[in-house]
């Protein structure tokens, strides 16, 4: 038990030496790891005095550890936040001397200063590109062929080329974990990022652009293409896509011609397979260019996809990447469904239920935004009861229905259709002026004379004046379809007062 307490607390301060802070300089741990290997390997001579063979002299072991353990223990304390990376070498510069000059050279015990190398590969795995363990592998054999040269260590070759050849594997081996915990820890950082991002999002362009940031920084590609389907377009089979691209290209908000249809490609194979498309859609080969394609899923079929190139081959790092791409499209799946969801139940609650249009709400929304000068336009089927008591209201909703096709066909993008109630109808128009009511007018009478040419409509036309209620104006133009009632039907009558021509009759359309 004793034992047992003791490594835990060994271990627990050990961590907190090493380790320290999150904020922490890189530099400064790494310097504290220095000197903790310093350290260990001053006492773990001097722990081996009473073992060593006779031909060592224990008074330098003595006066070389003290030295190592000296500057182990100064080390740490030295400013490496501010010296460059390179300046990180210091532990192995010295130690490489110890052991070839002092073991090779001065005491003639090469073999058992050797011991200590596999703590200096450990530090350069820990700390350096693992290129700098070849390169030191490389000074190793230089102060071999000296303490050879020099001293009488000839001896000691093969053991110290075997010591030496496997602390540089285990430096390797421990540098290749680090790192791939590094790569790792960065993937999963980037997908909680990108998570917390995906939470976020409102539309699918951000959903595309949060996909395109992530795969860029998970793979450093040179390449990321996101596509993010919407529904269907009315009648058409075709899909509202958004795409998104960062690497090569900016960022692009819309399709550029490559990207949308070579992933709708890739997405049309997939669904010709007749199996149901997983996240992985591709994976990356050894032997050829980085070219990875993901699947993001939904419940009833692909929802989009991402697709990562890059020019260098994929290297084991990319495993990370690729687990990590694949729940990120996953929860951009979720997020996909959750905006399709909210946006259908938005459509509803401002969509009136059977014409399509807009309903009293959103008319509402519009007539409060309205300024001086926007013109409201009700529009009224004439005789409609009368379609409804001979020809059955099954008929009539159809009537409504297409009625509301050609409002909504002949409206522009920032004017508002609304059903207000039976067969009466609202538009909005912007800042309109005399020649463009009478434009927009004579465009529905056009196409609803084309769509049902024995069923008329009569229209009420009223101005926005400054200072003037929406409500009031809502009722001058209700008043002006009630004059185009009463004055004939089939016609258009603007309020009193703002033109000359206030009553328009219209020739009934050919039969």
């Amino acid at each position: 038990m004793y034992e047992s307490w003791l490594a835990r607390g060994a271990q627990a301060v050990l961590t907190r030496y090493v380790h320290g802070s999150v904020q922490e300089d890189e530099r400064v741990r790494h310097g504290r790891t220095g000197g903790a290997l310093m350290v260990l390997g001053a006492l773990s001579g001097v722990g081996l005095l009473p073992i060593l063979p006779a031909r060592v002299d224990g008074s330098l072991v003595l006066l070389l550890a003290g030295g190592c353990f000296l500057l182990g223990v100064v080390i740490p304390w030295l400013p490496w936040d501010r010296w460059p990376r390179w300046a990180l070498l210091l532990p192995v510069s010295v130690t490489l001397p110890v052991v070839f000059g002092g073991g090779g050279i001065v005491d003639d015990a090469l073999d058992f200063y050797a011991l200590f190398l596999p703590l200096v590969f450990i530090y350069l795995g820990l700390v350096f590109p693992l290129v700098y363990c070849v390169g030191v592998f490389a000074v190793c054999i230089v102060g071999l062929v000296l303490a050879v040269a020099v001293g009488d260590s000839a001896e000691y070759v093969p053991f110290v080329l075997l010591g030496t050849f496997l602390s540089v594997v285990a430096g390797v081996v421990l540098g290749m974990q680090r790192r791939a915990e590094a790569h790792g820890y960065d993937a999963m950082r980037a997908l909680a990022e990108a998570a917390t991002m995906l939470g976020a999002a409102t539309d699918r362009r951000e959903v595309a652009d949060v996909v395109a940031g992530a795969s860029h920084d998970l793979f450093a590609a040179d390449d990321v293409e996101v596509l993010v389907l919407g529904d269907a377009l009315e009648g058409t089979g075709e899909h509202a896509a958004v795409t998104a691209r960062r690497g090569r290209a900016a960022w692009v908000d819309a399709d550029d011609g490559g990207a949308l249809g070579r992933t709708l490609e890739v997405l049309a194979t997939l669904a010709a397979d007749g199996t149901e498309p997983t996240a992985a859609g591709g994976s990356p080969s050894a032997s050829d260019p980085f070219r990875l394609v993901v699947v993001i899923p939904g419940p009833s079929g692909p929802r989009g996809a991402v697709v990562v190139e890059q020019r260098r081959r994929a290297r084991a790092s990319d495993r990370f990447a690729i687990r990590s791409l694949d729940v990120l499209a996953r929860e951009a799946g979720h997020v996909l469904d959750r905006i399709r969801r909210t946006e259908q139940l938005e459509t509803s609650s401002r969509t009136d239920a059977l014409t399509g249009v807009s309903n009293r709400a959103v008319l509402q929304e519009a007539l409060d935004a309205s300024t001086a000068g926007d013109v409201l336009i009700i529009m009224d089927l004439d005789h409609f009861k009368r379609i409804n008591d001979t020809l059955g209201h099954a008929t009539g909703d159809q009537v409504l229905v297409a009625f509301a096709g050609v409002l909504r066909g002949a409206a522009r993008v920032n004017q508002v259709v609304a059903r207000y109630g039976g067969e009466e109808f609202v538009t909005v128009l912007p800042g309109a002026d005399d020649r463009a009511v009478d434009r927009h007018l004579d465009d529905v009478r056009r196409a609803w004379a084309g769509t049902n040419p024995d069923v008329t409509f009569s229209s009420g036309i009223a101005v926005r004046g400054e200072a003037e209620d929406p409500a009031a104006t809502m009722a001058r133009a209700d008043q002006a379809l009630y004059l185009a009632k009463s004055g004939g039907r089939n016609r258009d009558v603007h309020a009193a007062g703002e033109r000359l021509d206030e009553v328009r009759t219209l020739a009934r359309p050919a039969p």
